[in-house]
């Protein structure tokens, strides 16, 4: 029978009588006869259970009535008596090409010609297909293997909702569930054997077919299982192109021993512990996607593929569509409105404090709780408060239609919440529902019908808003539309075809941005993950956001995008110092970070195991039997072969004594295992911890009272006022011990203020020293350097400020690295002595100088404006190296210009600069320096003397090197870096 193209079956197993009846019925729908055919067909659902003939017959009359909806409804019906059934693909398919889903419809075809063995059917399909291919740009016959992390009997997760979505679509979709343990009777098992039962045992979930793969154990002891077998069976028999989804970064095992063409897509739900699972998986996934924004970020920063996407959860509007809309349920009919629903797992995220405090507040509303409730938590009872208990899915949309709003009242600042976005807010949406949530990043998203909030107060301001304000149906009808699981997997589908303009790296951060809005100032979270998206542009500006954020709220979250950041700003000494005090950071860790800078070992790995991103370590660098690598074994899982090296190397190496974190995984693995020689490695890990932490400790205390001492030379010139206030600040500092000299160069009635000055206060530890006015501020630092005894040495205008918290972080820096001579923390400017306003002074900024070569780092630092490298803490024996080379008397003659670049030019070649995220110096941009306006470059170079001074200017910087490089290359490179200060700076040429 055909109508309109409709195929049915032509041939019944049913008897003859029931056979007859199809045929009348049959013959009416032919003839038009629609009514008559009606009531036959009621006759025979009164006398039979659900028949697939009687339910494409029905779905075909409701086509000609153009009755849609209902057309589908009893197909799909159909699809649960019998899903290999060709009529009702074949009906499904065409369905869809009345509907205008050509892409929908062109995959059902190919389903139902997959199933169908006659021929001409065959052809007349195919010829549907082609038809279609030419109006859909793209269609692609996939079938999809879903690697799944739970049974689908349980409660419904993505993973299920995406598996009917894509069936939905009209794809193939394979769904294998995890392993399940089954006894054999003896040990005589083969791998047909387990196949042969899984596939007596395959289960339909609609058009999706559930496989249970099985692990034979004989007697307690494993003998193989067939999950591998299974998926490499469907691979091997798949006539289209395969795409593996997976949901664990173990699943990567699976993949390794597949064979064939197949894609990968790896779905990233949680942030996993399995790290080095995830990085192999990521490595083979084809497409990674991402439930939430804190991990899209995580996941984008740990490859380079780009081929990682924002893929945020989702809600079924079928599955919640009511249509019994005045039938209420029983369990609700006693229950007040209006009605609060929280629908949901109740457990460890559940802020249970702000919870109680609302329904208590809110005496006058009922708050309904609908999931499995962890009885520990909600404990109390409350006469407005009732709990319901789980229900199945497909009732869910029924409770929700009686709900006033929905709630998510979670922890926000938890790891595990910060990652997460709860399936429940889109259901409260598709139902129309308006939500009040805890301030989730995922719930900044810039709707009316959503009000996040930080505290009880602003929780029932935002029920009592909703309560007395109706909200815009259009617009949660809008975004219910793009946040259906079928929008979901059109999107999936997208990534796979590499049609996904419209969800690159660059528009997902401006949407996220725009999403924001002003939210980022008041969310903690927001601002961090803000920070990785700014970096990706200024990484200063990004790493100053990060810091803040971490400042704000010290979760392992603000701390892991902190120490990222400082480390992409390669400040990897503050990045120490950071995760030496964070609490949340395992004593094995600080202790073993401790133990490396001692000993000159890699500290990168170890400060990314402190933030759990094992993703940056570079295996390619590690002895494969070095005690480095079997902790990064052991950090990641694989704590049997992490054993064997450590067992080896303790019998040969003695560094495996040493290093405090070794000593600890070793002293946990004999543990678990019995093993005597555990309590040596557990008092070798405590004799460390208490060597190393000692020394911490005393370094911590620089911040009370820091033990080394600098000296401050403060440059000043007539301007006793600015003099006094300099040397009231220093005189306040409490955690170092600073020593003072001024170096004044005034006339001689300001230099008897300065000293009246200086006895009026009787400031301590400051030095007094009065040069001629006609001495330079850098011929005064000249001779005042011998008579300094200090290792370290900052340098002061008086007019300016360095913070007591820079100072220290940039001596912890030198400390920890020799090789570095001064260190640039952040720039603040203000104007006219007002110092309650201070500005970030950004183009004073300067990227970390650590190239091994001098000739690197001077070009680096010429890249843009070169910042002042004066009016900083250095190395006294770096001073004392440029002051020689000031004292030469050509150099002597040059003009001002020349020699505080040829100070900055110095200091780059001599030794290597840090840059530090701390604030260090405060500049008053209202007042030149010493009240003197100085010549810059662009004079010496119109008027024609610039080379001339640039002859004299180069020989200093090289004579700095000629021990360890010729005189010509020298030259050559600072001519290099010298034109691309010019360029860069003035976009002049010294040849001009």
């Amino acid at each position: 029978m055909a109508v309109d193209g409709v195929i049915m079956m032509k041939d019944s197993s049913l008897n003859r009588e029931t056979d007859l009846l199809k045929k009348n019925i049959e013959l009416l729908i032919n003839a038009g006869d629609i009514e008559n055919s009606k009531f036959l067909i009621a006759e025979f659902e009164v006398l039979n259970q659900k028949d697939i003939d009687i339910q494409n017959m029905k779905a075909i009359i409701s086509m000609v009535e153009n009755n849609y909806v209902d057309a589908e409804k009893h197909l799909w019906e159909g699809i649960c008596v019998d899903p290999e059934n060709a009529d009702t693909l074949f009906n499904l398919a065409y369905l869809n090409e009345l509907l205008g889903e050509y892409s929908k419809s062109i995959n059902f075809f190919r389903q139902a010609c997959r199933k169908t063995e006659d021929l001409q059917r065959k052809f007349t399909i195919n010829q549907n297909i082609k038809k279609l291919c030419e109006v859909v740009s793209s269609s692609i016959d996939r079938k999809f293997i879903v690697l799944a992390s739970c049974s689908l009997s349980a409660s419904l997760q993505r993973v299920h909702h995406v598996s009917r979505a894509l069936m939905e679509l009209g794809h193939e979709v394979e769904y294998i569930e995890p392993l399940v343990e089954v006894t054999a009777s003896n040990e005589q098992v083969t791998d047909k054997t387990l196949l042969d039962f899984s596939r007596r045992n395959i289960v339909w979930d609609g058009l999706v077919r559930v496989h249970t793969p099985v692990s034979a154990y004989f007697e307690g002891r494993y003998l193989l299982d067939n999950f591998v077998d299974i998926v490499q069976n469907l691979i091997d028999q798949s006539e289209n192109e395969v795409v593996l989804i997976c949901y664990l970064p173990s699943h990567v095992d699976i993949i390794n021993q597949l064979s064939g063409r197949f894609k990968v897509m790896y779905e990233c739900l949680i942030d996993h512990n399995d790290v080095e699972k995830e990085r192999q998986i990521m490595e083979k996934a084809d497409v990674i996607t991402t439930t939430s924004t804190a991990l899209y970020l995580d996941k984008y920063l740990k490859t380079t593929k780009g081929n990682v996407f924002l893929s945020k959860n989702a809600a079924n509007i079928n599955a919640l569509k009511v249509t019994t809309e005045n039938i209420i349920p029983d369990d609700l009919c006693n229950i007040p409105s209006p009605r609060i629903c929280y629908l949901g797992t109740v457990d460890s995220w559940f802020d249970k404090e702000l919870f109680y405090e609302v329904v208590r507040t809110n005496k006058d509303k009922s708050f309904v709780v609908i999931g499995p409730a962890n009885e520990a938590i909600l404990n109390e009872r409350e006469d407005n408060l009732y709990i319901l208990g789980s229900k199945e899915h497909s009732e869910i949309g029924q409770y929700l239609k009686h709900m006033r709003l929905g709630i998510l009242p979670l922890k926000g600042y938890t790891e595990l919440v910060v990652n997460s976005a709860p399936i429940k807010f889109y259901e409260y949406v598709i139902s129309g529902l308006p939500v009040v949530s805890m301030n989730l990043p995922e719930m900044v998203i810039n709707q009316n019908f959503v009000r996040t909030c930080n505290d009880v107060k602003e929780f029932n301001d935002a029920i009592g808003h909703f309560i007395e304000n109706d909200v815009s149906e259009n617009e949660i009808y809008e975004f219910a539309n793009k946040n259906t699981w079928t929008s979901r997997c059109l999107q999936m589908i997208s990534f796979l075809n590499e049609e996904s303009q419209q969800h690159k790296k660059e528009l997902v951060f401006k949407n996220l941005t725009m999403n924001w809005g002003t939210n980022i100032d008041s969310n903690l979270i927001l601002l961090s993950m803000y920070s990785l998206i700014i970096a990706e542009k200024d990484e200063r500006e990004g790493l100053h956001l990060a810091r803040k954020a971490y400042s704000g709220f010290s979760l392992l979250y603000t701390l892991k995008n902190y120490i990222r950041l400082l480390i992409m700003n390669n400040q990897l000494s503050t990045a120490i110092e950071v995760v030496l005090n964070d609490e949340k950071v395992h004593k094995k860790y600080k202790v073993e970070l401790l133990y490396a800078i001692e000993n000159d070992r890699d500290v990168y790995s170890i400060l990314y195991f402190c933030i759990k991103d094992n993703s940056k370590i570079h295996l390619n660098e590690m002895d494969q039997q070095s005690v480095e690598y079997a902790n990064y074994l052991y950090e990641t899982g694989n704590i049997n072969e992490a054993l064997q090296i450590y067992w080896k190397n303790s019998q040969s190496n003695y560094h495996i004594h040493d290093s405090p974190m070794s000593s600890h995984n070793m002293w946990e693995l004999l543990e678990i295992i019995k093993h005597n020689r555990s309590s040596y490695f557990k008092e070798r890990y405590e004799s460390l911890c208490e060597k190393y932490l000692a020394i911490d400790e005393r370094e911590s205390q620089l911040d009370l009272t820091f033990s080394k001492s600098v000296t401050v030379l403060v440059i000043t010139r007539n301007r006793p006022h600015l003099l006094e206030r300099c040397l009231k600040y220093f005189s306040g500092f409490k955690s170092i011990d600073i020593r003072i000299r001024v170096l004044d160069g005034s006339d001689q009635g300001f230099k008897d203020n300065n000293i009246n000055l200086l006895q009026k206060y009787n400031f301590p530890n400051v030095i007094y020293y009065h040069y001629d006015n006609d001495l330079s501020p850098l011929d005064r630092i000249t001779q005042v350097l011998d008579h300094v005894d200090e290792e370290y040495c900052a340098i002061c205008a008086d007019d300016d400020f360095l913070s007591e918290e820079g100072i220290i972080s940039s001596i912890k820096i030198m400390e920890l690295n020799k090789d570095i001579v001064t260190v640039k923390g952040r720039s603040f400017i203000y104007v006219n002595d007002d110092t309650t306003k201070i500005f970030d002074f950004p183009r004073d900024s300067c990227e970390s100088l650590l190239d091994d070569s001098p000739f690197e780092r001077i070009n680096k630092l010429t890249l843009n404006w070169v910042p002042q490298l004066i009016y900083l803490v250095f190395r006294k024996e770096t001073l004392k190296i440029v002051t020689e080379m000031l004292k030469r008397e050509d150099v002597r003659k040059l003009p001002f210009v020349f020699t505080e670049y040829l100070w900055y030019f110095s200091i780059t070649l001599i030794g290597k600069v840090e840059n530090s995220d701390n604030p260090l110096n405060f500049r008053d941009f209202s007042i030149d320096s010493e009240g003197n306006k100085v010549d810059g470059f662009p004079k010496f170079i119109a008027e024609g003397t610039f080379e001339m001074h640039y002859a004299i200017f180069k020989s200093a910087l090289v004579s700095l090197l000629e021990k360890s490089y010729s005189s010509e290359e020298i030259a050559k490179h600072v001519d290099q870096s010298m034109d691309l200060f010019l360029l860069n700076s003035w976009g002049l040429s010294r040849l001009n």
